[in-house]
């Protein structure tokens, strides 16, 4: 074995070390700081139906929250989901689990529920029981968002 086929070899294991650093830290790099994540649950109707969920920061730093929003789709007159977006802030007293300018520790979750459906947004209400898209999402006093997706169960 002569010395160019030594060298394609180490050349190539040079370059798979250089990928594989470069993957690691682009991901470690998107972990820094605070990251949330959020899943969410609506069940029940009428008065009792509530959203459940749990929201994780799986990052690195703590992370202040300081509002919560609720997005859904709306509908045309005519009953079909017309895909425009609309969003509103979910106050202080409809919220149990997590607390408004509340502090997240690194690596923690809390669970949370949203109560008072009807009361926030009539549309929302209207949204959640025929089970359209919608989101719900927080938002950090950073300015950062993280939302995710309400099931239905």
């Amino acid at each position: 074995m002569n010395a160019d086929w030594w060298a394609r070899g180490i050349a190539i294991a040079g370059l798979v070390v250089a990928a594989v650093s470069l993957g690691w830290n682009v991901f470690m790099w998107r972990r820094q700081g605070p990251v949330l994540r959020v899943k969410a649950t609506c069940t029940g109707r009428g008065s009792e139906m509530k959203i459940s969920g749990i929201i994780r920061n799986v990052g690195r730093y703590d992370a202040q929250i300081d509002r919560v929003w609720v997005q859904w789709t709306s509908t045309s007159p005519g009953g079909t989901a017309s895909g425009q977006q609309i969003s509103t802030w979910i106050e202080a007293e409809h919220i149990s689990g997590v607390t408004l300018k509340m502090e997240l520790p690194a690596q923690r979750g809390y669970e949370f529920t949203v109560t008072g459906i009807y009361e926030i947004d009539r549309g929302l209400d209207a949204a959640l029981h025929d089970r359209r898209r919608a989101q719900i999402g927080f938002v950090t006093a950073t300015g950062k968002k993280a939302g995710g997706t309400i099931r239905y169960k």
